[in-house]
């Protein structure tokens, strides 16, 4: 469940009809969709894309969103893409 700052951005049901536009947010918002992915699993694009429409058509905004904010990272290639876990 996403918290209450990126919680008003999400519709019934579970889409983002808009993306946040500060970066407080929009790290929140990275930070909780990283979260649906398995951590040290590497996913191909089109695994990310697959995962990320289910959110919003904006998928690829949402994919460099969360490579941009570090909480998903991806091969020099743009192939490979994980999640690392601290």
């Amino acid at each position: 469940m996403p918290n209450a700052t990126i919680e008003r951005f999400f519709d019934k049901q579970g889409r983002l009809p808009h993306l946040p536009v500060k970066t407080d947010t929009q790290r929140e918002l990275a930070e909780h969709l990283a979260t649906f992915f398995e951590p040290t699993r590497c996913y191909s694009e089109r695994e990310v894309n697959e995962i990320l429409m289910g959110f919003s058509d904006e998928y690829v905004a949402l994919r460099r969103m969360l490579i941009d904010y570090r909480v998903l990272m991806r091969d020099s290639r743009g192939v490979s893409y994980w999640r690392e876990v601290e």
